[in-house]
């Protein structure tokens, strides 16, 4: 099958779930995209319910290494608009915390951090992932994720709807600088990282979403050669990833695409350009590919 007929094919049935199910419906609980108007720093995360938007955001200080430090906040939205940001209780200002994001049943939340691997007292030059666990009305304290993490960056997780992690990470014997990777959950535990070879190149694959049925992954990538990005999707059907498209209603020259996400409802998509929140119907921005 073409690349071409299965973007196609795609692209009816998304529109077609969309049009039939009340989670695309003008019903649902969600915040129109006017409403977005926020500041953020790599990462923004949103509950099943609306109820918990967690977001990361760049500070004045500085970690331990003298760079930037960046911290995850929790908002709340009133039905009119946010509230002001509180710090996440599991994110160290003390670090490099980012990226927060929820797995489908809302139970975990996992995130980048350069905190000091358990054992350890000294910050990294390089982000981990980590996790935390809902214990009630509460968060556990954060868990190195340690089957997944190595001596380098792994980061940018996103979670399918049977706890299968995809990620990136500049371990040996990738295609180039970052590359995606997939973990699958079995009996409670993460499975040796298997290299997406389909999904990478001798560029550098970075920010990453992961439809939750695995039907589609939305990712960036970055081009050492002119410093340049795009945001790109590809297809899963039969076990296999169709070549990546490039999402040209959204790519714009000399600024970057990062940090993709959709709503719980399956209805919008959010991304960041310029440290800004922006959201375009997920409806439109399939409608856009050929």
């Amino acid at each position: 099958m073409s690349h071409k007929i299965l973007s196609i094919h795609y692209l009816s049935f998304f529109i077609i779930v969309c049009l039939i199910s009340p989670a695309c419906s003008s019903g649902t609980p969600g915040i129109a995209c006017s409403e977005w108007n926020l500041k953020i720093t790599n990462g923004l995360t949103i509950d099943q319910s609306w109820n918990e938007i967690y977001i990361s955001r760049s500070t004045s200080q500085k970690d331990p290494n003298g760079r930037n430090a960046s911290d995850i906040y929790l908002l709340t939205h009133d039905g009119t608009s946010f509230s002001s940001p509180t710090l996440a209780p599991f994110s160290d200002p003390r670090f490099i915390d980012y990226h927060p994001v929820f797995s489908v049943d809302n139970q975990q939340l996992f995130f980048i951090s350069w905190r000091p691997i358990p054992g350890s007292d000294e910050g990294l030059a390089y982000g981990n992932i980590w996790y935390v666990e809902r214990q009630g009305e509460q968060w556990s304290q954060p868990i190195y994720l340690d089957i997944i993490n190595q001596a380098g960056h792994d980061s940018y997780p996103s979670l399918t709807r049977d706890g299968t992690l995809y990620f990136n990470s500049d371990r040996p014997g990738g295609e180039g600088g970052m590359d995606i990777y997939r973990s699958k959950l079995e009996n409670g535990r993460y499975t040796t990282p298997i290299n997406v070879a389909s999904l990478n190149s001798a560029d550098s694959e970075n920010d990453l979403f992961i439809d939750p049925d695995e039907r589609f992954m939305i990712f960036n990538r970055y081009y050492p050669s002119n410093g340049q990005m795009d945001m790109l999707i590809s297809f899963h059907e039969s076990d296999k990833w169709s070549a990546p498209q490039k999402l040209d209603l959204i790519n714009q020259p000399d600024v970057y695409e990062l940090t993709p996400t959709i709503s719980p409802d399956g209805k919008l998509f959010f991304y960041e350009l310029n440290g800004k929140v922006q959201c375009i119907p997920i409806k439109d921005l399939l409608a856009g590919i050929r």
